[in-house]
């Protein structure tokens, strides 16, 4: 009995002890490709996009479990990654531009996970330099795990997939024609 005790102390400590990258944003083909169906009818218009805010700007790290800590790669605030992730899908789409005169900028609502029922659930204000704007919100499922490390593993690894799925609501909905 002393071992199995000492087993599960072991285990928790050593959970505590880690944490879990989220991988680098994967660009999705099927948001690159409304990108350019919905620019088409633009004529050569580009897009610039402009600061990503939230509620808590500057976090970098979620806790899983109570012990390991999900991360952006890098370290950087998962607001910034959101914001990258966008620019990166614009890029391959070539319709992103520092000198554009429309200016596009998110305000993420609710940025987080539950390790427990494998959700990740998110929202995102899309604003514009042309005093339009409106919400999209994703609640992204994925396969979780009784054993925390595993679970925490599979939340990081959900991230990009779940960012995937916010972008193309932002630009396949209607209000995002319009602003352009």
């Amino acid at each position: 009995m002393k071992k199995l005790i000492f087993i599960i102390v072991v285990t928790f400590v050593l959970e505590g002890c880690a944490s879990f990258n989220a991988p680098n944003y994967a660009i999705s083909a099927d948001n690159v490709d409304a990108i350019r169906t919905t620019f088409r009818t633009s004529s050569g218009k580009k897009i610039n996009v402009g600061q990503f805010t939230s509620e808590d700007s500057g976090k970098a790290t979620l806790w899983c479990r109570g012990a390991p800590a999900i991360k952006a790669p890098n370290d950087e605030p998962f607001v910034d990654y959101v914001q990258k992730a966008f620019i990166d899908e614009l890029r391959m789409a070539e319709v992103y531009s520092k000198d554009a005169n429309l200016t596009i900028k998110g305000h993420l609502k609710e940025f987080d996970f539950n390790s427990h029922f494998g959700t990740w659930t998110l929202a995102l204000v899309v604003s514009s330099n042309t005093n339009q704007s409106f919400t999209v919100e994703e609640n992204y499922d994925y396969s979780t795990s009784f054993f925390g490390s595993i679970a925490c593993h599979r939340a990081a690894q959900a991230l990009s997939p779940a960012i995937q799925n916010l972008i193309k609501k932002v630009v396949n909905h209607p209000s995002f024609k319009q602003m352009l």
